[in-house]
């Protein structure tokens, strides 16, 4: 039981590091580029696909009247089918 405490932490902690640094919907990398979060992988907790530089080739849809960036197409495909399970409640 330790170690799964251990391991939370550690990935609690990353996330909290990661976050500052600009990868979050909105946000710039130390660079200046846009970054966003991809819900899907923020939504699983997968902390290496989270932040996404968003360009003009970035994974994308609209939904609610927000666009939402995502890390792959698979990412984005599975958001289209249930976007009511990583949209923030």
């Amino acid at each position: 039981m330790k170690n799964l405490w251990t391991s939370v932490a550690s990935a609690l902690l990353a996330l909290a590091l990661l976050w500052p640094a600009g990868c979050k919907s909105g946000g710039h990398a130390t660079d200046g580029a846009p970054t966003a979060a991809c819900p899907v992988c923020a939504h699983e907790g997968d902390l290496a696909c989270v932040c996404v530089d968003v360009g003009p080739d970035t994974p994308s849809c609209r939904c609610g009247g927000q666009v939402y960036y995502f890390c792959s197409t698979e990412c984005r495909a599975d958001f289209e089918a249930h976007p009511e399970r990583y949209l923030p409640r």
